[in-house]
C-alpha cells in the first residue's frame, strides 16, 4: 500500500469518527471544572496495546459539557491495558513525586501550554493542570485508555482538554508547546518504528523555543539477550541511559536532569498491573474477553520476569535550543 492509499485511509477514518470541531483559536476553549474536553481526532487500532475487541455500539452526544464541547462514549470491550492502568497511578515503570519534581525542574509558570502524550489514565495530565496550572492537553491513541482518562479527569475537576488520535496527528495540530511529557509513548512520530533520535527530532518541532520536553521509556540497564530485544523491541527500539542521552544531544536537546527508576519501583510497577489482571479474570471467568485478557497477562509477565535483569525505565528532562 503506497503513501497516498494510506494517507487517505487516515482521512477517511478521521473524517467518519470526528465529533464537534476543534477550536483552533489562539486561545482554545477550555471547559469549566468537572467538564472534560474530549475531541474524537481518529481512533484507529493501537498496534502496542492490541486492542482485544472492536469498540461497539452508537456513538452519542453526551448532554453534560457545555455546548463548546461535545463528548463521544463507546461502549468498550475490556483489554489487560484498560484493566491494568485502572490499578496503576502512573502507567509506567515512576512514580508520580518523580515525574511532578522532574517537570517542576523546567521552572514553568501557571498557564504554560503543555501536552502530556500517550495520557493513559491521565494522571499525568491532571497534575499538570491541577499541580502546575498548566492549560493541558492529553492526547490517547487508544479509545478504550480514552473513556478510562474521561472519567478520571471529570472526576478530578480538571481543565484538561482530552484529545483521541496519534501523538504526530494531534501534535501536528496544536500550536508550538512550552511541556510535553511522554511516558512509554508508541510511534510517535507517526512512521511506525522511530528510532530514538527520530522521536526526539520530531518532538523537538513541537515546542516553543527553549522549551521542555520530559520524555520517559524502557530503557536497557544490562545488554539483552537477541530474542529479548526482538519482542521487546518489536513496536519501539529502546536503547540504554548513554544511548538515550546522546540521541537527545543529537536531536539538538539539552539533557538537563535524568533517573532511572529503582528496581523496586520497577517491580511494584509489573506487580500491580499484574495483580489487577489476576483479580479480573479471578472475578470474570466467563467474560468474552477472558481469553484474550489471560492471553496478554501471561505474556507480559513472561518478558518481564525473563527480563528483570535487562530492562529499567528511564526518564529525562530535555531542554530544546532557546
Amino acid at each position: 500500500m503506497g503513501r497516498t492509499d494510506r494517507a487517505a485511509i487516515r482521512r477517511g477514518r478521521r473524517r467518519r469518527l470526528t465529533v464537534g470541531r476543534r477550536h483552533r483559536c489562539s486561545r482554545p476553549v477550555r471547559p469549566p471544572p468537572g467538564r472534560p474536553l474530549l475531541t474524537v481526532a481518529a481512533a484507529p487500532v493501537c498496534p502496542l496495546h492490541s486492542l482485544e475487541g472492536e469498540w461497539r455500539g452508537e456513538r452519542r452526544q453526551n448532554t453534560l459539557p457545555p455546548p463548546s464541547a461535545r463528548v463521544t462514549t463507546f461502549a468498550m470491550s475490556t483489554s489487560y491495558n484498560r484493566i491494568a492502568y485502572e490499578a496503576l497511578e502512573v502507567c509506567n515503570g515512576v512514580t508520580l513525586a518523580t515525574v511532578k519534581d522532574a517537570v517542576a525542574r523546567a521552572g514553568l509558570a501557571p498557564g504554560a501550554r503543555a501536552a502530556d502524550v500517550g495520557t493513559g489514565n491521565a494522571t499525568v495530565a491532571i497534575r499538570l493542570a491541577r499541580t502546575f496550572g498548566f492549560a493541558t492537553t492529553a492526547i490517547e491513541y487508544d479509545p478504550g485508555m480514552a473513556e478510562l482518562a474521561a472519567g478520571r479527569i471529570a472526576a478530578s475537576g480538571a481543565a484538561v482538554e482530552l484529545v483521541i488520535g496519534s501523538a504526530a496527528d494531534v501534535l501536528a495540530d496544536l500550536p508550538p508547546l512550552d511541556l510535553i511529557t511522554a511516558l512509554g509513548t508508541t510511534n510517535i512520530t507517526g512512521e511506525g518504528r522511530p528510532s530514538p533520535e527520530a522521536g526526539f527530532a520530531f518532538l523537538k518541532t513541537r515546542l516553543t523555543p527553549g522549551g521542555y520536553l520530559l520524555w520517559g521509556d524502557l530503557v536497557w540497564i544490562a545488554e539483552p539477550p537477541a530474542p529479548l530485544r526482538q519482542i521487546a523491541e518489536a513496536t519501539n527500539q529502546y536503547t540504554d541511559n548513554t544511548g538515550w542521552k546522546a540521541a537527545a544531544e543529537t536531536a539538538g536537546f539539552e539533557v538537563v536532569w535524568s533517573e532511572i527508576s529503582p528496581q523496586a519501583v520497577f517491580d511494584a510497577y509489573a506487580a500491580a498491573a499484574d495483580s489487577a489482571a489476576r483479580h479480573w479474570l479471578a472475578t470474570n471467568a466467563d467474560a468474552p474477553e477472558a481469553a484474550s485478557v489471560q492471553a496478554v497477562a501471561d505474556r507480559v509477565k513472561m518478558v518481564l520476569e525473563f527480563g528483570r535483569p535487562f530492562i529499567g525505565f528511564g526518564l529525562y528532562l530535555l531542554k530544546a535550543p532557546a
